[in-house]
């Protein structure tokens, strides 16, 4: 049995279950940890941000049954940096790219703003990725001028 959940879906779920169990989280507002075992997956996240319009996002999750997530990117000006480390899955960027694997040992660069994405699992399979995500326009707003010119 193959499983299908929106991003919609998918956040619901995992705010119910943090209403319902106990989540470790540190009690500062900077770095989040959430371990859920759900009827569709085991997952754990950890997220901190570094500065203004940088975060580092590691997580790992292992679908019970075959599993697909799909929603669209909204209209923002993140940009994202992929690592795999473990696992597999096939994602469908809908005008961009019909399939392409996001595999252990590749990484990839993403700024897709209002796209459509699916993305697949296999069951019992575990997948663990980190993620470098920057926002430019609040992550250069703290720098002076002079540190943003080119020098040569």
């Amino acid at each position: 049995m193959t499983i299908v959940l929106s991003d919609q879906d998918w956040e619901e779920i995992l705010e119910e279950h943090q209403q319902n169990h106990i989540c470790n989280s540190s009690p500062d507002t900077y770095e989040k940890y959430i371990e859920a075992k759900t009827k569709y997956c085991h997952w754990r996240e950890w997220y901190m941000p570094l500065r203004s319009g940088l975060q580092i996002r590691t997580y790992e999750f292992k679908p019970i049954d075959d599993f697909v997530e799909f929603g669209k990117h909204g209209n923002d000006t993140v940009t994202t940096l992929s690592f795999f480390l473990k696992g597999n899955s096939q994602t469908i960027l809908q005008g961009l790219t019909n399939s392409a694997s996001e595999i252990v040992g590749r990484n990839y660069l993403e700024y897709s703003p209002n796209i459509q994405e699916s993305d697949e699992y296999a069951a019992n399979k575990q997948v663990l990725r980190v993620q470098i995500s920057i926002e430019p326009t609040k992550f250069f707003r703290e720098f002076d001028p002079n540190q943003l010119q080119q020098k040569c």
